[in-house]
């Protein structure tokens, strides 16, 4: 029984190091790592949301924008806190709002920046008060 013990856990070491080299094909990269997260769990915000940050980071606008608009059509149905919902919802439509005014979209960025208004209105009474 004493050998049995060493020689299972040889073969466990072995057995998740050959698991390695899949991970680091994973892991290599934020655009790998989240595009990847989104495909196991779709239904979560976050992960679109930092797809799309590195999407923009990639200099890919397009996909950024696209996963953001995944996020915002996921957030009313994740499964948060309507704090926590709120506080998404902010950030999604504040980052869409950006992206459509650098791409000289000025009408669409004014919907976007009035739906995070709507979502969290306490965080422009915040600003203004400065």
């Amino acid at each position: 029984m004493q050998r049995f013990i060493p020689v299972l856990a040889c073969v466990l070491i072995v057995a998740w190091a050959s698991t390695t080299p899949r991970r680091v094909q994973v892991y290599h990269d934020s655009l790998t790592l989240w595009l990847r997260t989104t495909q196991q769990v779709p239904y979560k915000p976050r992960p679109w949301i930092n797809l799309a940050d590195a999407s923009n980071a990639a200099g890919n606008y397009t996909d950024a924008i696209k996963a953001l608009t995944i996020a915002r059509t996921v957030l009313p149905d994740a499964p948060l806190g309507s704090e926590r919902k709120a506080q998404w919802t902010y950030l999604v439509n504040m980052e869409l709002g950006s992206f459509a005014q650098k791409g000289g979209y000025p009408e669409i960025a004014a919907s976007y920046f009035a739906d995070a208004v709507r979502a969290e209105p306490w965080r422009v009474t915040q600003v203004s008060a400065r």
